[in-house]
């Protein structure tokens, strides 16, 4: 195998669509518009005109035969909060999308070998940035931020 980000964005995906709101719309990968209320994306920062990583890894051999690799995963991720309209504030949606982030790092700490896949290593939050998207369908905060997973893959 050459490299687990494929059954890493998986992992999440299960992980967000476990430990978000019902009703959170939960991505997997980039979506072509923000829905009206919250969202959250597993391998992308949101909506996009234009391509994007969706993860990136780091791969290291251990010990003497290059029987065993080490990878970093980094997969990016978003969640966000929309109004569907002229709201003139944002702290609201900035709030939304902070609760949605929460609970997120909350199913990482209730699980950070997400299922003992990671090896070496909890899953967690390494980054996270803010965007205030505008557009005619409203206002829009988004958190982007990306996930560190560290995994071992032994080489059979």
């Amino acid at each position: 195998m050459s490299t687990q980000i494929p059954d890493a964005i998986d992992k999440l995906v299960a992980l967000f669509e476990a430990a978000l709101p019902v009703g959170t719309v939960v991505a997997d990968g980039p979506q072509v518009s923000f829905p009206t209320g919250e969202w959250a994306v597993v391998g992308g920062d949101g909506p996009v005109d234009e391509e994007e990583d969706a993860a990136r890894s780091t791969q290291a051999w251990k010990g003497l035969g290059a029987m065993v690799r080490d990878e970093a995963i980094d997969v990016t991720c978003a969640v966000g909060s929309s109004t569907g309209n002229a709201e003139t504030t944002l702290r609201p949606r900035r709030e939304a999308a902070t609760a949605l982030l929460q609970a997120i790092e909350d199913g990482l700490r209730a699980d950070p070998g997400l299922g003992g896949f990671t090896t070496g290593g909890a899953a967690a939050v390494t980054d996270v940035a803010l965007r205030y998207p505008t557009n005619s369908q409203g206002l829009a905060a988004v958190l982007v931020f990306t996930i560190n997973i560290p995994v071992r893959s032994r080489i059979t």
